[in-house]
């Protein structure tokens, strides 16, 4: 299939699953599943501590060997529990700095945007058929060329060595980072759910299983697989969340409105206010809380890295890129009910 069939193919719309936005967050362990991790002497965290282990003794061996790009993103709430289980089970300083140095490897704002282009990819070869899911596996594997990834990642034909080198090395990237990934499984008999399955795996989200090139026209494709976390399939609880919520298909052509380098968390604000606007059912005001997009936007990390004045530039990119999108029209700050920080969004009538 030649390019211009390909750009045809691309659709407008991308279902974007809310299950991947959850991960990209770090928000896929809810409250309520942290509490439960919390309580002393718990069964739960145990388990999980126990899956995270092995996790993280992999990536040991593997950086030992010499391949010390592979890492681990653990939900910051996750991990401090589970930092604080293993310090009382009295493990040692050196082991626990190894830890934390091969599980502060964060998602970058590049590294995002490829997730968006590969949930387009996904998407386009489901609709060809070239999309083959294992329900026993929970994944999928697919093919696509390189140059349809560099359009998907809102590149021009006139884009330099430097930008088409950045994309390649994100996705590799992403072939080296595993994440905390939440599984539900239902068992049922006789069409009816009698017994729900939770818990998480540690795995990747997308695995490079070989990249080629044709001869004559010197064509680049490479295959992956990739999670079922960019699919709607059984796994997802439909009754307790949105399964998808729709972003424009040439999404991050739009966001090159930013210019330089992407910031993971204005990226992952506007995602987030697509999934919110989704959810709205017509209105035209939106409210987040200041501790909501702290966490969805990841806004802690400029505290830990020493830069907590960045913080409201941050948020003002964040709003004013969704101005240049057309997403709302104006912000306004003010105080919640209990008299913490809250924005308020006002949107424009057509989205």
């Amino acid at each position: 299939m030649n390019i211009q069939e390909q750009k045809r193919d691309v659709p407008q719309i991308l279902k974007y699953p809310s299950r991947l936005l959850r991960i990209e967050t770090s928000r896929q362990l809810d409250s309520k599943q942290i509490e439960l991790f919390a309580a002393h002497d718990n069964f739960f965290l145990e388990r999980l501590s126990n899956e995270v282990d092995k996790a993280l003794n992999k990536i040991l061996e593997l950086r030992d060997q010499g391949n010390d790009q592979y890492c681990i993103e653990i939900p910051r709430r996750f991990k401090d529990l589970y930092l604080n289980h293993k310090i009382k089970k009295g493990i040692q300083s050196s082991v626990l700095n190894k830890i934390e140095q091969i599980s502060s490897v964060e998602l970058t704002g590049l590294q995002v945007r490829v997730l968006t282009a590969i949930v387009a990819l996904a998407q386009i070869a489901k609709s060809r058929n070239t999309l083959f899911y294992s329900k026993v596996d929970q994944k999928a594997t697919f093919e696509f060329t390189i140059t349809s990834l560099y359009r998907l990642m809102g590149l021009s034909k006139r884009a330099s060595k430097k930008e088409r080198d950045s994309v390649k090395s994100a996705i590799a990237a992403l072939h080296y980072k595993e994440f905390v990934v939440p599984i539900l499984k239902h068992k049922r008999e006789r069409g009816k759910v009698v017994d729900t399955y939770r818990g998480i795996e540690i795995r990747r989200l997308v695995e490079i299983k070989g990249v080629g090139v044709w001869e004559k026209s010197e064509r680049e494709e490479v295959k992956v697989i990739v999670d079922a976390a960019f699919f709607d399939f059984e796994e997802t609880d439909k009754k307790k969340e949105v399964a998808f919520f729709q972003v424009p298909g040439d999404l991050n052509k739009k966001l090159k409105v930013n210019q330089g380098r992407p910031n993971k968390s204005v990226e992952l604000f506007i995602k987030f206010l697509y999934q919110s606007i989704h959810c709205l059912d017509g209105k035209t005001i939106i409210e987040f809380n200041y501790s909501t997009l702290k966490d969805v936007m990841d806004l802690t990390r400029y505290n830990r890295q020493g830069q907590p004045g960045r913080i409201p530039k941050v948020l003002e990119k964040a709003f004013d890129t969704a101005i240049k999108l057309n997403l709302i029209k104006k912000v306004k700050k003010a105080r919640n009910s209990i008299g913490g920080e809250k924005y308020i969004l006002t949107l424009k009538e057509t989205i």
